[in-house]
């Protein structure tokens, strides 16, 4: 992909020609195109830095709104791409990471680590990206057409505040009833613990046992010889021999109770 190079130089001139607008709008076609072949974050993050450029061109040369709008709309969907890629691989599976009870979808999405750093992206432009990206591409684009249509400035500012509601909306909690609060609570707090180290902790964990049994909740296989608390690897399942292993012998460093 070609990079966009801004010269000193090149400001005045496009003000002065009569061809400056169609030369910005030819150059955001190019960057469109590019967006819809790249599959890297890295790529992304490039076109974006080609794509605010280019606005700072469009600003300079004295645009027009429709001009202008064009571009910002631009950014926005590279912006949504960006979040979309980071939204992924927060929420991919990587060896290591608390997981589940069933299957490997992890308990929080989190980013790899280094991977704002390796790309240049600021954790606010990190939450920025991700927010717009929670809203779908259709609306975003639906809404762009809006704005356009009836000569609204177009900018990121508004899918960012439309897509905080919209993950506020997802977390919410409101209408829940305390039953459904409590266990929350419940499998949050049990989600933190790796180990169990003293006989207290070993009775508190049987207790929560005979608990769901009370409520109905029956334990396969039922055996009456469940009562040793064990420290399970949530990779590989190897039963921790030591209390003072850190990591599983299969490089995992999450452990897990469980009873046998």
């Amino acid at each position: 992909m070609r990079a966009l190079q801004v010269a000193p130089s090149t400001v005045p001139v496009l003000a002065e020609s009569s061809d400056a607008g169609l030369a910005v709008l030819r150059r955001n076609g190019e960057l469109m195109a590019a967006l819809e072949a790249a599959q890297d974050l890295g790529d992304v993050v490039h076109i974006g830095a080609e794509a605010s450029a280019l606005a700072g061109l469009a600003r300079a040369a004295h645009l027009g709104l429709e001009q202008q709008n064009e571009l910002a709309a631009t950014r926005i969907r590279v912006q949504h791409r960006a979040g979309t890629l980071l939204r992924q691989m927060a929420a991919e599976y990587r060896p290591g990471r608390a997981t589940r009870a069933r299957g490997r979808t992890p308990l929080r999405p989190r980013l790899p680590d280094g991977v704002l750093a390796k790309h240049g992206v600021s954790g606010l432009e990190s939450s920025l990206w991700q927010s717009i990206a929670s809203l779908p591409i259709d609306d975003i684009e639906q809404r762009i057409g809006e704005l356009i249509a009836v000569g609204q400035e177009v900018t990121s500012a508004e899918f960012y505040r439309h897509g905080r509601a919209s993950l506020r909306k997802r977390s919410s909690r409101s209408g829940a009833s305390p039953t459904e609060l409590r266990l929350r609570a419940v499998l949050s707090n049990l989600a933190r613990i790796r180990a169990l180290s003293t006989a207290v902790e070993a009775e508190l964990a049987r207790r929560i046992v005979g608990k769901l049994r009370e409520l109905g909740i029956v334990l396969e296989p039922v055996r009456a010889d469940l009562t040793t608390v064990v420290a399970m690897c949530l990779l590989c399942g190897r039963e921790r021999e030591h209390s003072s292993d850190r990591r599983c012998t299969c490089g995992a460093s999450a452990w897990t109770a469980a009873l046998r």
